[in-house]
């Protein structure tokens, strides 16, 4: 009869066996994009590929890494040529299937196994001890334990991917000599996305020559695996036509399938469901001219994505800009906040829709991250509250602290709802143009020059009445 220990063994060999990756090797040039990642996990290779020369510099191979970034980013690909690259094999291990044990065994198993423990969402071990209870703690510090006692030269590297940010991450796990290399990917950006419509359309047949540009500015907020899945998708509907061709219309079909769920197809949505849609989405489109000029907005649509009943996206410079001071996160918050507004504006106070609750959730989180970031709101003053700690997290161990981040939250959130009513202000015939000029687009969508287009039926032609950052901040205790 097996004993415990025999029994716990082949368990854990049993999720090896069925983790292991066992498709092609890929190198660095199988990842479009991604630069900076790229040669960050190229010196993590390198110290490990030629660890006497490391270690002769003085250089200390890298024990683990992070890579933080949205769904479909990259992550897991950039680990397999990362993999590849150290001629490793890989055992990508879901983290919602484990416990402590089962992290120390994987690695007291693979010790001396020269090969890659990735970790996938592996924000659901690495919680912050301070915020989690003490048994939903323990994964983390069995991570942090075998992190330090492994030999990674001839042991294993590991990789942890997830979609959290860094402040909602376990601090300890990220320090040097754990999961010491930080990448952070970002959504593809144009010439991005213009190279992975390239990549991925030069895989199947078609039956013209496809505008790739044109592909690129209307997937705004596409990544990677949602490129390859709508070219799948367009050459699916191929097959149906019988052409086994990609067409530009296929595409166009198959991009609002993939990123957008077409709202006239949805069960039970009313033309005046629709209609609320696009003012609300107007709105938005309308504020964010209003702060930054209506060239950064790059698409609007009254499709669905699967989280939201439309859509307004902003160009990748101003999307990458609206984190890097506290005037941007505010404007952003109050740009997301600009749906509630206009349909105050519109509807009356009674008759705001349930839909902004999504948008009410993305400038909380915004603000929220700059209340408790050490650049965050005058109220806590110049204070990491997320990093701070007296043994545990103290934004999520204290009550004091607790109470002062809400209370700084939603004061920056109520500022914000006061700019973006001040902006909306006497503009309710904008907002109705620019929604009319949305239902009557093509799929619901605006990109472009029929995005330029309803921005001049609104009033709002390029530069004029639309100055970035002309609407002075109402502060922090604006109601």
């Amino acid at each position: 009869m097996k004993g415990q220990g025999g029994k716990e063994r082949e368990r854990i060999e049993a999720l090896l066996e069925r983790c292991r990756y066992r498709g092609d090797p890929v190198g660095w040039d199988a990842v479009v994009g991604h630069e900076p990642a790229r040669r960050e996990l190229a010196v993590v290779a390198a110290t490990l590929r030629r660890h006497s020369a490391a270690e002769r510099l003085g250089l200390e191979p890298v024990r683990g890494v992070i890579l933080i970034g949205p769904p479909g980013s990259g992550k897991t690909l950039l680990a397999r040529a990362l993999a590849g690259a150290i001629d490793r094999p890989v055992y990508v291990i879901p983290s919602a299937e484990v416990d402590a044990p089962t992290i120390r065994g994987v690695y007291e198993a693979l010790a001396g196994r020269p090969v890659m423990v990735v970790w996938d969402e592996a924000d659901l071990i690495l919680r912050p001890r301070g915020q989690s209870p003490l048994e939903d703690a323990r994964p983390v510090a069995a991570l942090c334990a075998a992190l330090d006692g492994v030999e990674v030269v001839t042991g294993p590297i590991t990789v942890a991917l997830t979609a959290e940010p860094e402040w909602a991450l376990d601090a300890s796990a990220l320090r040097a000599g754990r999961l010491t290399t930080k990448v952070v990917l970002d959504l593809p950006e144009l010439a991005e996305r213009r190279a992975l419509w390239a990549m991925y359309l030069g895989r199947v047949p078609c039956a013209e020559a496809l505008d790739l540009d044109r592909l690129a500015a209307r997937s705004v907020g596409m990544t990677g695996a949602d490129v390859a899945a709508a070219v799948m998708v367009a050459l699916g509907l191929s097959m149906v036509d019988g052409t086994d061709a990609v067409t530009r219309a296929l595409l166009d079909e198959a991009v609002v399938r993939r990123h957008h769920v077409v709202e006239s197809e949805r069960e039970g949505v009313t033309p005046g469901e629709r209609e609320r849609t696009a003012r609300h989405e107007a709105s938005h489109a309308v504020a964010g001219a209003l702060l930054w000029g209506p060239a950064s907005v790059a698409l609007v649509t009254i499709s669905a994505d699967g989280r939201s009943s439309g859509r307004t996206d902003f160009a990748d410079a101003w999307r990458r800009e609206g984190l890097l001071d506290r005037r941007r996160v505010r404007e952003h918050a109050a740009i997301a906040l600009a749906g509630l507004a206009g349909e105050e504006l519109l509807y009356g106070a009674d008759g705001v829709g349930v839909g902004v609750t999504g948008d009410v959730s993305r400038a909380t989180k915004a603000l929220r991250r700059l209340a408790g970031d050490v650049a965050g709101s005058e109220r806590l003053g110049p204070v990491d509250a997320d990093g701070l700690e007296s043994g545990v997290r103290s934004d999520r161990g204290s009550e004091p602290m607790r109470a002062d981040l809400y209370d700084a939250v939603r004061a920056e959130a109520a500022a914000a709802l006061a700019l973006a009513r001040d902006l909306l202000a006497g503009r309710e015939a904008a907002v109705l143009a620019f929604a009319d000029r949305l239902l009557a687009a093509d799929e619901g969508t605006l990109s472009g020059p029929e995005l330029a287009a309803a921005y001049e039926a609104a009033g709002l032609p390029d530069g004029a009445d639309a100055a970035p950052g002309r609407r002075p901040w109402p502060g922090p205790e604006a109601a």
